[in-house]
C-alpha cells in the first residue's frame, strides 16, 4: 500500500497492487470490527478525532458516495464534473458513533469487490480519461486512483494507532490522551 507522502503515477502495473491494497482495507476493517466491544469501537482518543467506528463509517461512504462513483462517471463519460464530498460534514450529521458496525463493514466490502471487477477490465487508455474534480481541478482515472489509495493509507494508520492505543489500554497502560475509560480494558 502507499505510504501517505509518497507520490506515484498509477499505470496498468499498479492495479493488481491498488486492488489488493482497496481489498485489504476492506478485510482490516472487518478484522478490527469484528475483535472489538461496542465501547471499544466508540472510544475516542480526544474530541477532535474518529473512534474506530468513525473511521469505518467515514471509508464507506466516501467509498459509496465518493470514489466509487467518481471512477464509474469517469469510465462513462467524457469528462464529468465530480463534486467534493465533505466527509466531515457526514460524520457530523450522520452521527456515525451511533450506526451499526456491521452495516458499515458489509457496505465497504461490496463496495470494494465492485471497483476490484472495474479496476481489473480497466485499459491503459482509461487510466489517462479526464474529470474535474471539485475544489482539486482536472484529475486522471489514475490520479484518482492514487488519492483513494493515500485516503486508505492514512485511515489504516489512524486506525492501527488506535488500536494500539486500546491494546496498551488493556495491558494497564494509558493511551497518548491519558483518557481511557475503563471499560475500554475488558
Amino acid at each position: 500500500m502507499q505510504l501517505k507522502g509518497e507520490e506515484r503515477t498509477m499505470d496498468m502495473d499498479g492495479l493488481p497492487s491498488t486492488v489488493e491494497s482497496l481489498d485489504y482495507v476492506a478485510r482490516r476493517a472487518e478484522q478490527i470490527a469484528r475483535g472489538l466491544t461496542d465501547a471499544q469501537l466508540m472510544w475516542k482518543p480526544s474530541p477532535d478525532r474518529f473512534s474506530i467506528r468513525e473511521t469505518l463509517w467515514h471509508l464507506r461512504d466516501i467509498d459509496v458516495e465518493a470514489f466509487l462513483p467518481r471512477l464509474q462517471r469517469m469510465l462513462q463519460e467524457e469528462r464529468p464534473f465530480l463534486p467534493d464530498v465533505d466527509g466531515a460534514r457526514l460524520a457530523r450529521e450522520r452521527g456515525y458513533n451511533a450506526l451499526d458496525i456491521s452495516s458499515a463493514v458489509d457496505d465497504l466490502k461490496r463496495g470494494r469487490r465492485t471497483a476490484g471487477k472495474l479496476l481489473q477490465a480497466l485499459t491503459a487508455e482509461d487510466l489517462s480519461r479526464g474529470a474535474e474534480l471539485e475544489g482539486v481541478g482536472s484529475i486522471t482515472l489514475g490520479e484518482l486512483l492514487d488519492r483513494w489509495l493515500l485516503h486508505d493509507s492514512e485511515h489504516v494508520v489512524d486506525l492501527e494507532q488506535l488500536c494500539a492505543q486500546l491494546e496498551g489500554s488493556r495491558s494497564g497502560l494509558r493511551g497518548a490522551s491519558g483518557a481511557l475509560p475503563a471499560t475500554l480494558g475488558g
